[in-house]
């Protein structure tokens, strides 16, 4: 722990501290905001029996979730976060409403004075957000204690928030905190100077984290709708109160959703990139509905480093970049051109997708080159320092053909990856053709050990997906479900098998799936595989 944060805990927990929090509180909010997001009923229900759902999963908290839970940081966060409060709402009955009362009642109690995670910015700023997007809903029958209770704490909470340092972070979690600051100076007599803060560190943000192309320099999906989320829930918060919409706020949603849309397979929900999950596919049409982006996805991300290839059912969803900054984060996976397939709303060649919790095997293992569908080089991960990744493209007639290029693995084992990726106009085949170049033209040098290294091409399948080696051993017979024929996998260059392979697409759990592999060794010429995706009918 740094010294500075040290100081900042002693400082936030003191008496003294806890005084300057204090101060007048009004009788009641300056506005209401309303919520543009729906909750789930089902959900609802779930928590008045105790159960949460945070973050994708459900998790059985009690009757009074902040007392003798042992829960990791991501979903003490969510639980703090009170996001979950949208569902109690959907419900529509004063019992629901009754419960979350008692809910917001127990973590005032537990939480009068400062403590680091509940009341980390990214954490208070979400918090403070949602009780006020819910206020109508949690006020509408409440007695005048409970009124002076919270309204007494979200004070607190909105005087502590612009002197949290933390909102010097330079990554996702400033936007939660620009939001709390932001609802605070439109709803709360007294707080109105936290708007010029919020809208100042919002212009930072969005200039530092947003690329040109609309994506976030973490180049995650799910980060990427979640941020897009929250500028539009800012925007609708400014609408409401009559102030004027930053101009760039306005440009990064006009940028960021059409990047959005591109991330998307078939089944509406996300492709499995840099830490993200599938999300919810009907949160997703939420989200870009309240964008009002008209306009197909794009293409090409060049500064994101993303490709989309379609062709009647089928899309293609390709890595063509490097870590954001050329700097890997803890959302970074070394996957470098990896590349995901759906057919209509069937996914068939996936990644593996991420394990939120980092201090898991698991986190680490997903991150791996080994958990994408891309080449590996002796079990070794790419793109572990100052990558260098290009993508060209080309489409004639409908046909379409991306080729990639990066040089993770020239520093040990002197070659380029290159990636050929075809698609052809009715959606039928794709073909691929992954090469390794010598970076020098007389070509590699021997080991000491004189033992060449070995390739391995990973295409790993979704769950649903159905796989057998055919009888000659040249390919695999691939079916999905719910649809007619199939779809037979060839390649060249190397030798075919099928192993197990593992799948976390969302955050209930881990799911079992098989990958094709082809492996070989890497020669003084480097190495040539083409393979193949063709669709068979009947």
């Amino acid at each position: 722990m740094r010294v500075s944060q040290k100081v900042r805990e002693a400082l936030f927990s003191s008496p003294l501290y806890q005084l300057t929090l204090r101060g007048r509180t009004p009788k009641e909010l300056r506005r209401s905001l309303t919520d543009p997001w729906t909750g789930n009923a089902q959900a609802g229900a779930a928590l008045r029996r105790g159960e949460f759902s945070i973050e994708g999963k459900l998790i059985y908290l009690g009757e009074n979730p902040w007392q003798g839970q042992s829960l990791d940081e991501i979903s003490h966060q969510g639980l703090d976060s009170f996001g979950w409060l949208r569902n109690l709402r959907e419900m529509g009955t004063e019992e629901a409403a009754l419960r979350a009362r008692q809910l917001i009642v127990l973590w005032i109690h537990q939480n009068r004075v400062w403590s680091d995670l509940p009341w980390q910015p990214h954490v208070l700023g979400a918090r403070i957000t949602n009780w006020m997007l819910n206020y109508r809903f949690l006020t509408g029958r409440a007695d005048e204690a409970f009124l002076a209770e919270f309204l007494a704490s979200i004070v607190k909470q909105s005087r502590h928030l612009p002197r949290a340092a933390g909102m010097a972070l330079q990554d996702e979690k400033v936007f939660p905190a620009i939001r709390g600051l932001i609802a605070s100076a439109l709803c709360l007599e007294g707080q109105e100077e936290n708007l010029v803060t919020g809208l100042k560190a919002l212009r930072k943000a969005l200039e530092v984290q947003i690329l040109p192309d609309g994506g976030h320099f973490q180049r995650c999906p799910s980060m990427q709708a979640k941020i897009l989320a929250q500028l539009l829930e800012i925007k609708a918060m400014l609408v409401s109160a009559h102030e004027m919409v930053p101009e760039n706020l306005q440009q990064s949603i006009d940028r960021m959703t059409p990047l959005l849309k591109a991330f998307r397979h078939g089944d509406g929900k996300l492709s499995l990139f840099n830490g993200g999950s599938e999300e919810n596919a009907e949160w997703m049409d939420q989200v870009i509905a309240l964008a009002d982006i008209s306009g197909k996805p794009i293409n090409e991300a060049p500064f994101s480093g993303f490709q989309r290839m379609r062709a009647g059912r089928t899309v293609i969803i390709a890595d063509s970049g490097a870590p954001g900054k050329g700097i890997p984060t803890t959302t970074t996976h070394y996957g470098p051109l990896s590349f995901e397939l759906s057919v209509g709303k069937r996914r068939m060649v996936v990644n593996c997708g991420a394990h939120p919790e980092s201090d898991s095997d698991w986190h680490e293992a997903l991150r791996s080159t080994a958990a994408h569908s891309t080449l590996m080089i002796d079990d070794q991960d790419a793109l572990v320092m100052a990558p260098s990744v290009t993508a060209e493209r080309t489409e004639e007639e409908g046909h379409q053909l991306l080729n990639m290029r990066h040089d993770g693995y020239v520093k040990k084992f002197g070659v380029f990856h290159q990636r050929e990726l075809y698609l052809s106009p009715q959606g039928d085949d794709v073909r691929g053709e992954d090469d390794l170049l010598p970076e020098n033209p007389g070509g590699l040098r021997r080991s000491a050990s004189g033992v060449d290294p070995q390739f391995k091409i990973s295409f790993h399948l979704h769950p649903e997906v159905q796989a057998l080696v055919s009888g000659d051993g040249n390919g695999v017979l691939l079916r999905l479900p719910h649809t007619s024929g199939g779809w037979r996998f060839y390649a060249s260059g190397g030798e075919i098998a099928l192993r197990e392979s593992i799948y976390h697409g969302a955050a209930t759990e881990l799911r079992r799936s098989e990958q094709i592999i082809i492996s070989g060794p890497l020669t003084r010429e480097g190495a040539k595989v083409k393979w193949a995706f063709r669709r068979e009918t009947g």
